[in-house]
Parts: structure tokens; sequence; C-alpha cells
């Protein structure tokens, strides 16, 4: 059995995970509806993915970047959802990790708002 403190973490796992998981798919939605065909999404998904990844701080630290990398950074989920992670590893306590699943809910309701919207659904 797990003792309390374990399964703490792994539901604040939990809970940054689908938060993150829906700040995905909310984005994924979002794109979607740029592109009038699905290869240019597939095409532009990645590479808006990779971009993602590289300013948000998950292929540099955020350390070696500029201060406008490290501004722009704090917009995407990537770095929010580092950040997240990072406290989990390092035992953070439920604050940060409630801070950037619920900025990763608020990304995700966005991006599925404007998505959706443009849809017309």
């Amino acid at each position: 059995a797990l003792s309390s403190a374990a399964s703490d973490v792994y539901k604040r796992q939990l809970l940054l995970t689908v938060s993150m998981t829906f700040a995905a798919s909310g984005l994924s939605v979002f794109i979607s509806t740029l592109f009038k065909d699905s290869k240019t999404v597939d095409i532009v998904n990645p590479a808006i993915i990779l971009i993602m990844s590289f300013v948000g701080g998950n292929m540099f630290p955020l350390y070696e970047m500029s201060e406008m990398l490290r501004k722009i950074s704090k917009v995407l989920m990537n770095n929010w959802s580092l950040r997240g992670y990072l406290s989990l590893m390092i035992n953070g306590g439920v604050s940060s990790v409630l801070m950037s699943s619920f900025v990763l809910i608020g990304m995700g309701v966005l991006f599925l708002g404007i998505g959706t919207k443009k849809l017309k659904i």
C-alpha cells in the first residue's frame, strides 16, 4: 500500500498531467482551425511544438536564455508544465503544482474556446 505522502504526489502528478493534456488538446483544436487542410496542420503542428519546447525551457535551461525569451516562455504551456514537474521532483508544495495546473487549464479553455468558436460548433 502507498503511504499518504506518496499517494499525494501521485495525485498532484495526475492533476498536472491531465491539465497539460487538456491544454495541448485545446491548442491542437485551435491550430487545426487556422488551416484549411490536414496536410498543412500535419506540417505546422510539429514546428509549433518544437518552437514551444525550445522557448519553454525543455531543451535549454531558461537561465541561459535572453531576458526576452524568458518573458515569452511565461505564456507557453511547456514552461508551466515544466515548472509543475520540477516542483514535484523537488517535493514542492501543493500550491506550486496547483498554480501550474490552473494556468494550463486556463490555456486549454482559451484555446478550445477560440477553436470551437472558429469551427462554429
